[in-house]
């Protein structure tokens, strides 16, 4: 007995597609079959009769396909074309209102641009700030040229020159704000200058007095040996070498002592337990007493 139908798998290998394929087939209703225990069979008859166009139908369903994507393609560029436009409509009604803004408001600009102008000019020019007001208040540059009695391109060129060395404008102001916070320093070092050379004098007076008045009694380094209680032999031998004062002992080297002709070991032992007692030492300096 001849097969009428054969399964959606079997059908598949018959047109080399896949079985879902043959499923979207059934339901547009361009192959035949019926359902059994859960299961689609598909026409024989149906299928024989798709075999004889199918090269027809796969050619117009890839270029289904091929126009899905075109129009795919068409969709996403026409958008952004749109956004484009749409942008630039916006953008040319923002500077529309720019200009607008500028024409309304010329005289404000004017007024501003010649308080720029004459803060950035070492001489001020009146007749390049008149020049640019003109222009910035919307006299063509032909009417300004007939008014000062020259060409056009040469107030084209004061109205450039003038506007370009608003540029710097920021540079100035930074510069202008740098001077005189370095100024401000500047004064505050020389304050603090002059107090430390005051406090510097008034030490120097105080230790200058501390260490030459001889009437200082608490300068103990002014002494006389004479009234240091030394023994005989270590006062004589310190008067015949001119050592007149305890300064004179403390502000020498112990070495240089030593060398002395007629001192010994007991009249260095006698010097050494006077500075120590005095709470002095050899070779000292006199800021060192002061401190």
């Amino acid at each position: 007995m001849e097969k009428k139908y054969i399964s959606r798998k079997e059908a598949a290998e018959v047109f080399g597609v896949h079985p879902q394929t043959i499923a979207n087939w059934l339901e547009k209703g361009i192959l035949l079959g019926h359902v059994a225990q859960g299961s689609t069979f598909i026409d024989i008859q149906s299928i024989d009769q798709l075999k004889a166009s199918f090269g027809d139908i796969v050619e117009a369903e890839a270029k289904i396909q091929q126009y899905k994507v075109e129009i795919k393609e068409q969709a996403a560029e026409y958008r952004k074309q749109l956004a484009a436009c749409n942008e630039a409509q916006k953008q040319l009604s923002d500077d529309t209102w720019i200009y607008g803004s500028v024409f309304r408001n010329a005289r404000m600009l004017a007024h501003l641009f010649v308080n720029a102008f004459t803060a950035l000019s070492t001489n001020s020019n009146e007749r390049a700030q008149y020049i640019v007001v003109r222009f910035l208040m919307g006299y063509r540059i032909s009417e300004i040229a007939a008014e000062f009695h020259l060409c056009p391109e040469r107030i084209r060129q004061i109205i450039e020159k003038s506007i370009n060395r608003l540029k710097y404008a920021n540079k100035v102001g930074v510069m202008n704000n740098d001077y005189y916070r370095t100024r401000k320093i500047n004064d505050m070092l020389m304050e603090e200058n002059m107090q430390l050379k005051a406090q510097y004098i008034q030490l120097k007076e105080q230790l200058e007095k501390r260490l030459y008045s001889a009437n200082d009694p608490d300068n103990i380094l002014n002494t006389k040996i004479e009234g240091l209680h030394l023994s005989p032999r270590t006062y004589h031998v310190l008067d015949i070498n001119e050592i007149e004062t305890l300064g004179d002992i403390a502000y020498s080297k112990r070495n240089k002592f030593e060398k002395l002709r007629g001192i010994g070991a007991k009249s260095m032992k006698e010097l050494d337990d006077l500075l120590a007692a005095k709470g002095l030492h050899w070779k000292m300096t006199p800021e060192e007493y002061c401190l």
